[in-house]
Parts: structure tokens; C-alpha cells; sequence
């Protein structure tokens, strides 16, 4: 029973206004339009004609007008009578809406369909919708340079009906996105395309399909390695514990790719130590004795050229894009950090 409503409800805004109109319209005469759909800023068009024999009973285009909504009358500023048979609606449209539009004859010469001195000659439905715009707030991950990229987007623009909304993805040498759905998109290692390379260049398109109207971005440029978020490191081991020293070596799987690893040291001490390197090793000094230490561990892509290890940056330090139209962070914490106690 739940299914035979939803149906019925969902067949009531196709048929509402011509069903309406062949109960209640009085065959005296027709209107242009059949269930419009506009976008907004578009103009309303429509004409409203009298029949002949309608006019061979006295009645004229004078007495018709138009009305919208819950019986709102339409400002005679927007209608222009053409001829002594047809009255000439021309409205544009402002807002998103569904609503009924009606053509009505005031005091006709029959009498059959007509209510408190009031035919209805025509009516129809007007749907509108925002035209479509280009996405915003573009950004991608790629993770572990060529594990998996995701890509998101918003629209822009509150529509009104999204199922008439499609978006596409298309990246520059490999074509449109494989698993897409209206706001984000990912690729996959090992399926036919390569995003594994130093610049990537993207389209975002987005359709009405309702109008079959689209609209694209301008190219999109990110470079791979200022949105790549490492996987963590795979290992952490210590090589030596003296009193006031301890070294350290981890292991990375993506050994080939530049990036750097920043080492925080933690203790009950207010002596936090943030120790920064592009190697696989190091060595931290000016330790207390007789403490617990706590040392976790951060991977993040090196995209720009540091001259030592001390000038790698501080821990906040995470990559944020060039292009304003791009807003990502790459740290990595897709894990719980690699812990490791020590006690010297």
C-alpha cells in the first residue's frame, strides 16, 4: 500500500495540471505552453488564445488575465494584449518554484464550466531551477603517491531539485572518473589510468539534465606532490641508548620519494622535543635520565628545497596549495602514530 502512494504521489505532479484542465478548463480556447521549465533570470513566456467560436459569442482578449500560485493575480504590468483573441504573458523569473499557471475568463457568454462568473481557459505548471554553475572548494588527496586519489567539490549553488544535477570529472590523459557520484570522485591503483605523476590537470563539469545545459571549469592544476598524504612509516627501532642519547631508525615502503619525517619526543618533563629529517635515521640528545619517553612520528611530502635539516620547517608546517581555489592539508595521521617507549 506504502508503494501505491508514493507511485500516486509521484504521477499527481505530472498530471496535476493537465488532469485539472480537462475537468475544469471550459474548451473556449488554449494556451502555448506545456509544463515550462526555466531557470531563473530566464523569462516566462506564454499566450493565452480565445477560440473563434468563443469570440463569435462576444467574448475578447480584454477579459483575460492571468494567475499563479494559490490564485495570485499576475500585475497586468506583465501581460501585453496582442490581438482581440490572445493576451500575452512575459515574466521573469526570480526564485526556484513548482508552481500552476492559470489563464482566466471574466463574466463569458456560457455558462457551462464556469465558476462565480469565471472560466478557466488554460493551465499549466512552471517549474524553475538555478542555472547551472561552476564547482567550488576543488581538492584532492593522493595517497601514498600512487596507492589512491580522491578528489571532492562542492556545487556552488543550492539547487532545487538535485536529481536533475550530474557532475563529471575529467582528468587531463586518463579521461573521466571511474567511481563518481555527484560531489566527490577516486581513483584507484591498477585500473587503466596513471595519476602517478608530478602535475595533474582537471575538469569539473556540471549538467542540468533536465535541459541538458552544462557548464565546466577552467583547468585545474595541482602538482602531486603538494597533496600527497604519506602512509605512516613502517617501523621505528632504536640503535643505541646512552644516558643523554638516544638513536633511532624507522623504515619507509616508499623509500624512492622525497619527503620528511618530523620525530615528537614527549616525557612527564616540560621538555617536548619536535626533531625534523629527510632520513631514516637520527639522533636526539639532551635527554634526561631516568625517564620515560614517548616518541611518535609524522611523514609528510618534501615539495619545496630546504637548505639543513634545521630549516625543514615547524610541526604545523603542512603544505598548503598555491592555488586559491584549492584548499587541502597534507599531514599524515591515517593511523594511530607509531609509538615506541623508552627508558634511559
Amino acid at each position: 500500500m506504502k508503494y501505491v502512494i508514493l507511485l500516486c504521489m509521484f504521477l499527481y505532479g505530472f498530471v496535476q495540471a493537465s488532469f485539472a484542465c480537462r475537468v475544469t478548463c471550459c474548451n473556449c480556447g488554449e494556451m502555448d505552453q506545456s509544463d515550462p521549465y526555466l531557470f531563473v533570470d530566464e523569462y516566462l513566456n506564454i499566450t493565452c488564445t480565445l477560440d473563434s467560436q468563443t469570440v463569435e459569442n462576444g467574448d475578447n482578449a480584454s477579459k483575460l488575465w492571468f494567475s499563479y500560485g494559490n490564485d495570485i493575480d499576475v500585475p497586468d504590468t506583465e501581460t501585453t494584449i496582442l490581438n482581440s483573441t490572445s493576451l500575452r504573458l512575459s515574466r521573469l523569473m526570480t526564485t526556484t518554484f513548482d508552481s500552476p499557471y492559470v489563464c482566466n475568463l471574466r463574466n463569458p457568454n456560457f455558462t457551462e464550466k464556469v465558476w462565480d462568473n469565471v472560466a478557466i481557459v488554460g493551465q499549466t505548471t512552471v517549474q524553475t531551477e538555478y542555472h547551472p554553475e561552476p564547482v567550488t572548494n576543488f581538492s584532492c588527496i593522493i595517497y601514498d603517491w600512487d596507492e589512491k586519489m580522491e578528489c571532492s567539490w562542492d556545487l556552488g549553488v543550492n539547487y532545487r531539485e538535485l536529481h536533475n544535477i550530474d557532475t563529471s570529472l575529467n582528468l587531463k590523459l586518463s579521461g573521466s572518473c571511474p567511481n563518481k557520484n555527484l560531489l566527490n570522485c577516486t581513483w584507484i591503483r591498477g585500473e587503466s589510468y596513471s595519476f602517478d605523476r608530478s602535475s595533474l590537470d582537471f575538469i569539473v563539469s556540471v549538467k542540468n539534465t533536465k535541459r541538458n545545459v552544462s557548464v565546466e571549469t577552467d583547468w585545474i592544476t595541482i602538482k602531486q606532490a603538494e597533496y600527497v598524504k604519506p602512509n605512516p612509516i613502517e617501523e621505528i627501532e632504536i640503535v643505541s641508548i646512552s644516558s643523554r642519547c638516544v638513536s633511532l631508525k624507522w623504515n619507509h615502503k616508499k623509500s624512492d620519494r622525497e619527503k620528511k619525517f618530523i620525530i615528537h619526543i614527549t616525557s612527564k618533563w616540560d621538555d617536548d622535543k619536535v626533531i625534523k629529517s629527510r632520513e631514516l635515521n637520527t639522533t636526539v640528545c639532551e635527554m634526561k635520565p631516568n625517564t620515560d619517553y614517548k616518541i611518535s612520528t609524522v611523514v609528510r611530502p618534501e615539495y619545496r628545497y630546504y637548505g639543513n635539516n634545521s630549516d625543514i620547517g615547524n610541526s604545523s608546517d603542512i603544505g598548503f596549495p598555491s592555488n586559491a581555489v584549492v584548499i587541502i592539508a597534507t599531514t599524515q595521521k591515517d593511523r594511530k602514530n607509531v609509538y615506541i617507549d623508552i627508558f634511559i
